[in-house]
């Protein structure tokens, strides 16, 4: 229109080249080339109102329309067939993400978890973080570890602990033996893969909570302490003793040793991982972490993990890191629900 409104000399329908290459980026093989066809037929009677001879301008014109609608309705379907196959393999890596961390149960013997994770892969359900909360006999059984770095390799090294932890948290009566467990597992993982995946460590902090002791035993590997609240009072958890991460370059002796906090209904616990403790502003003020924690927890709105990870996450112009809040909170055992 804007061709046939304004003078022969300016010609503005060689803007029609524009169209198959626009068509070509929401349409398939069948209708750019539809498309691309009507632009050249288009051109055609534009170059015969402007008075061009048929040939050979106007018909060279649409032949050089018509071979740009081919290439572009062929680069259109493999970009297709390119972004089917991508939807395809998001699907199945969303399942397999998720099948190596599920969500833990809202209720779990007398506990009720409040979890919040975020990947520092926005493409990605999981990175180097990971966790598992279990049913053991008259206990519950909680791990949140962090895997050194990030991405595939440390998501490898993760599912490996994980799946160690899953296994022995069963079998093992002692505490202290899961995380010599879980380093003979990543031990294993290190003589079978590259070197770069082997040689991840990873800290870990587990806990065990029995039904009937107002008590958390806690084991930390290298990992942050818990932040408790416990008689009205938040505060950073004192451990008695904190061993080194798992699986380290050189050899050192893993001496666990297990710290009983005071853990009665109506306390709480807070574990996390170093995406959230290790926030910080430009100037390196880090987190207040406990002061958030006690902050969020106070507030009426329930549960308050999400709100907490996200409110580290806007603290900190640093890279975005992995992140972990679990929230553990105790309550009286109910009889009446089935335990996982």
């Amino acid at each position: 229109m804007v061709d046939l409104l304004t003078p022969t000399r300016e010609r503005y329908d060689r803007f029609l080249y524009v169209v198959p290459g626009v068509a070509a980026l929401s349409w398939g093989l069948g209708a750019t080339l539809l498309i691309g066809l009507a632009s050249a037929v288009v051109a055609v009677l534009l170059d015969r109102w402007a008075g061009d001879p048929l040939v050979p301008g106007a018909l060279a014109n649409a032949v050089v329309l018509l071979s740009v609608s081919a290439v572009c309705a062929v680069a259109g379907a493999v970009r297709a067939r390119r972004t089917h196959e991508a939807e395809r393999l998001a699907a199945l890596a969303e399942v397999a993400q998720r099948a190596l961390l599920r969500p833990p149960p809202r209720n779990l013997g007398t506990v009720q978890i409040d979890l919040a994770y975020h990947s520092a892969v926005d493409e990605a359900r999981v990175g180097g973080d990971f966790y598992k909360a279990l049913r053991v006999d008259s206990a519950v059984r909680v791990i949140v570890g962090d895997v050194q770095g990030k991405g595939l390799a440390a998501v490898e090294t993760a599912a490996v602990a994980l799946s160690s932890f899953r296994e022995w948290a069963y079998e093992c009566r002692d505490l202290r033996e899961i995380p010599h467990r879980i380093e003979a597992s990543m031990e294993r993982l290190q003589e079978r893969t590259a070197e770069a995946v082997g040689q991840r460590f990873a800290s870990v902090v587990l806990v065990e909570i029995p039904d009937d002791e107002p008590i958390a035993r806690v084991v930390s590997c290298g990992h942050p302490p818990p932040v408790l609240s416990s008689g009205g009072k938040v505060s950073m958890a004192e451990l008695e003793d904190v061993s080194p991460p798992l699986h380290l370059a050189a050899p050192v002796p893993l001496d666990v040793r297990v710290t009983s906090l005071p853990f009665a209904p109506g306390d709480w616990l807070l574990l996390y991982s170093d995406g959230i403790s290790e926030a910080r502003t430009d100037d390196g003020t880090f987190y207040p972490l406990t002061r958030r924690a006690e902050r969020f927890a106070a507030s009426p709105s329930q549960p308050w993990a999400d709100a907490l990870l996200r409110d580290a996450e806007s603290w900190s112009t640093a890279e975005r890191d992995d992140a972990t809040a679990l929230v553990l909170h105790r309550v009286p055992l109910d009889t009446t629900r089935p335990q996982s």
